[in-house]
Order: structure tokens, then C-alpha cells, then sequence
């Protein structure tokens, strides 16, 4: 008999929603995902903070907001003295703190990039990922002081992506697989190595798998290419072809980031002879 999930969702229903990355989920379903993730894998941090995280949102995407960049910088300024007065061993509300402030910073890179304002840009970036760093910190030092209630690795993750972006976001995507801060970053977070981490964990993860392949390519890591580019095509048969458009993607083969993995990793030979 086939597991019941929950109200209209079955097994089958949800093992197409992830094997078929091309596929929009009708909403329903979606919102039946959303909610047993929620269930199984609940927000570890303070309803509280994420409640002035929400805020920030909402403040951020209204356009109409009179007097949005000073309320902005407002809320920043009481983040970042909230983070400050939490108790030293209050590391998940630290975090939350930081994690915020973070976001704030990191929403400026694309303005300051677009508009050639080359040293708030440089401020912004670094802003953004030291303070994505000590959330970091503050986690794994959690986690160190509390073996049986761990923030799963998904979540600190998140943080490691965020941090990388600060990078990728502030060079325009052209000039990404030359520039020596993105090259730099990647080498010294152990960015790789963390991601394969997350696929041993959760397999079924082709974004996590497609971007473990783009930052191979940046790298030049021909074995690492092949690596995700494996574990990309177990998630989802589907990738095997290069020309593939997952929901919401480029095509591998559209992409600059991944042109050097075609080239030199990817190579017709290289496919031919994993699909024979």
C-alpha cells in the first residue's frame, strides 16, 4: 500500500515533485511540502526575532515606503545592539541578531554594484559575510555546547550560501570566473567540502549538486566537476543532458559559470562514456 503523507499528497506525488526539476508544483501541493517541512524541521530560532526579521522583509520589498533607507539603517542600528546585549550563551539569538544584520548589509551589494560606488560596494560585501561568519560561529558553537539538541547542518549551510553570494553578488556574472575574491572565498570557506557534506545528507538536493558543479568549474576542479555532475544526474536523470532547463534555471550548457566544466570535464567523450 502507498504511504499517505498527508491530505492529497502520496508517495508518488511527492517522489515526481523532486526526480522532475523542469515540473511547477500545482500550489497545493506546494503548500502541503511546505507545511510537513515546518512540521519535521521546525525554525530553530526565537519567534521573537524572526518576527523583527519579517519585518525587515516587508520593509525592504515596499517600494512605496516613505523614508525607507532611514528606517532601514534604523532597524539596522538596533539589530546590531540587540546582538550585542544578548548573554554570551545565548548563541541562537546572537545568531538571529547577526543573521539579520547580515541581510541588511548584503541587500545594499546590488545597488552599490550597479551604480559603480566601487567602495560602499567592497563595504557592504565584507559587512555582509563577516557578519554571515560569526552567525556561523555562533551556531557550531552551540552545537558544541549542546550534543543532544544540534541545529541541523541544513541550517548552517544556509549561512555558508549566504556568505559565498556577498562575493557573487557584488562582480557582475561575466567577470565571476576571474575574479580572486570569489576564488579566494570558495578556496578558504571550504565551500566545496561543506556541499559535499550537505549531499551526504540530503542526495535528492540538485541545486545544492548544480552549484557544487558551477563552483567546481570556477575553480577549475575537473574532478570535482564530475563529482557533482554525478551526484547532479542521480538527483534527477534529467541533467544528464546539458541542455536541460530545470524551473527557474539556465540550462548547464547557458551557463559562463559552468563553460569551463564543459570544456574541460564535461566533455562530449566524458558523456558518451557515462551514458553508454
Amino acid at each position: 500500500m502507498s504511504l499517505i503523507y498527508a491530505p492529497g499528497l502520496d508517495e508518488k506525488t511527492l517522489y515526481n515533485h523532486y526526480r522532475h526539476p523542469h515540473h511547477k508544483g500545482r500550489q497545493h501541493v506546494i503548500n502541503i511540502i511546505n507545511q510537513l517541512h515546518q512540521k519535521y524541521f521546525p525554525d530553530p530560532f526565537p519567534d521573537d526575532i524572526n518576527g523583527i526579521m519579517r519585518l525587515y522583509n516587508n520593509l525592504h520589498d515596499c517600494q512605496n515606503h516613505k523614508n525607507q533607507d532611514e528606517d532601514i539603517h534604523s532597524l539596522e542600528v538596533f539589530a546590531h545592539s540587540q546582538a550585542e546585549r544578548e548573554a554570551e550563551e545565548d548563541h541562537l539569538r546572537r545568531c538571529r541578531w547577526l543573521w539579520l544584520t547580515a541581510n541588511i548589509a548584503f541587500d545594499r551589494i546590488a545597488y552599490f554594484r550597479d551604480n559603480g560606488k566601487q567602495q560602499a560596494l567592497t563595504s557592504s560585501r565584507n559587512t555582509a559575510a563577516s557578519l554571515y561568519e560569526d552567525a556561523i560561529l555562533e551556531l557550531e558553537t552551540y552545537n558544541d555546547n549542546h550534543q543532544d539538541l544540534k541545529i541541523e547542518e541544513r541550517v548552517i549551510f544556509k549561512l555558508r550560501q549566504n556568505a559565498l553570494a556577498c562575493f557573487l553578488n557584488a562582480v557582475p556574472q561575466i567577470k565571476r570566473n576571474e575574479d580572486t575574491d570569489i576564488l579566494t572565498y570558495l578556496k578558504q570557506s571550504n565551500f566545496i567540502e561543506h556541499s559535499k557534506a550537505m549531499l551526504s545528507l540530503e542526495p535528492f538536493h540538485w541545486v545544492i549538486a548544480r552549484n557544487g558543479l558551477r563552483f567546481s568549474s570556477l575553480l577549475r576542479d575537473s574532478e570535482n566537476c564530475r563529482f557533482f555532475f554525478t551526484k547532479l544526474t542521480k538527483a534527477s536523470k534529467y541533467f544528464a543532458d546539458l541542455t536541460y532547463k530545470p524551473l527557474g534555471y539556465l540550462p548547464i550548457a547557458e551557463g559562463q559559470d559552468f563553460a569551463w566544466a564543459m570544456d574541460h570535464a564535461l566533455t562530449r567523450e566524458y558523456l558518451k562514456q557515462i551514458q553508454s
